[in-house]
């Protein structure tokens, strides 16, 4: 249990952290009104680092994936080297190599955007958001009956949508703080009104994809209480109504108070819990991909 609940959240982690990375470099960034020349860089130079710091979270989490695996699959009666090279040439296997790649396309895009060279966000973007479907190819989502197709893609929106909402919500904080430590950059006066229509359209797309994996992967509503992995899900589901009930509260109460050194505090604070929360979230989502849904 230890074990599937470092590894998920190293993996979840990772991911969400390098996609909200992504969506504020190109969804929020770039509409800072104070964000040109030199400012500008300087941001984005920031935000690569912190996208470089989850991406080697990524790949070490894809490296515990790749042990777990290993060693529910080996024969100990066989030798390691053989049993690793037969786990590698399954079709999961040749997932896990692809993620792998992805992963380290992922690191050195953004170690090139660090340096600030051009095709380091493209690269990073491009294998980072291709990333948020392995834990789809590698889930429940693949091991569909009917409509596969449906389901992959309903998990990777999902995982998107989180690193939208949850990575966005910690990339903003590491920035505030790099910001409020060096002095130059944009705040969370800035930050934030940018970013709620983000979080808001990254809530509605949880919502929906998840309410879509509960009907495909539940027999009835019953199975939310009767079944193992409806009770981890019915948990998974009250975080998440915490965390967008934490959510709602910074959006109304304490957004308008930005800008004042008590209401930047505040906003600092809430996000902060609400960031602590989303960790239950991602352990939870950690034993859920490993418990078999009813029915299956």
């Amino acid at each position: 249990m230890l074990f599937d609940l470092v590894t998920g959240w190293t993996l979840f982690a990772g991911i969400l952290v390098t996609t909200g990375a992504v969506v504020v470099r190109w969804a929020i960034l770039p509409r800072c009104p104070d964000q040109g020349g030199g400012d500008g860089d300087r941001a984005a130079v920031r935000l690569a680092r912190l996208g470089a710091a989850g991406a080697q979270l990524l790949v070490a989490g894809l490296g515990l994936f790749l042990l777990r695996q290993f060693v529910e699959f080996r024969d100990p009666f066989a030798p390691a080297s053989e049993e690793l090279a037969l786990l590698l040439s399954t079709s999961w296997g040749t997932t896990w190599k692809a993620a792998l790649g992805l992963a380290g396309l992922n690191l050195i895009g953004f170690l090139a955007a660090v340096r600030r060279l051009v095709p380091g966000w493209w690269i990073a973007s491009a294998a980072g958001l291709t990333l948020g479907v392995f834990p789809a190819l590698t889930g429940h989502a693949a091991a569909a009956e009917n409509a596969r197709w449906l389901s992959v893609g309903a998990d990777a929106l999902h995982v998107w949508a989180a690193g939208g909402w949850v990575g966005g919500l910690g990339i903003l904080l590491a920035l505030d703080h790099s910001v409020r430590r060096q002095g130059t950059g944009p705040g969370l006066a800035t930050l934030v009104p940018l970013f709620s229509p983000v979080a808001l359209t990254s809530v509605g797309v949880l919502a929906a994809t998840g309410l879509l994996a509960s009907y495909r992967h539940l027999n009835g509503l019953g199975d939310l209480w009767a079944t193992e992995y409806g009770r981890w899900l019915s948990v998974k589901i009250l975080l998440v109504l915490g965390v967008m009930s934490v959510g709602a509260v910074n959006w109304r109460r304490l957004t308008p108070r930005l800008g004042t050194a008590s209401g930047d505090r505040s906003l600092r604070r809430a996000a902060g819990f609400e960031l602590l929360v989303a960790q239950a979230v991602l352990l939870a989502t950690s034993i859920l991909v490993r418990t078999s849904p009813g029915g299956h």
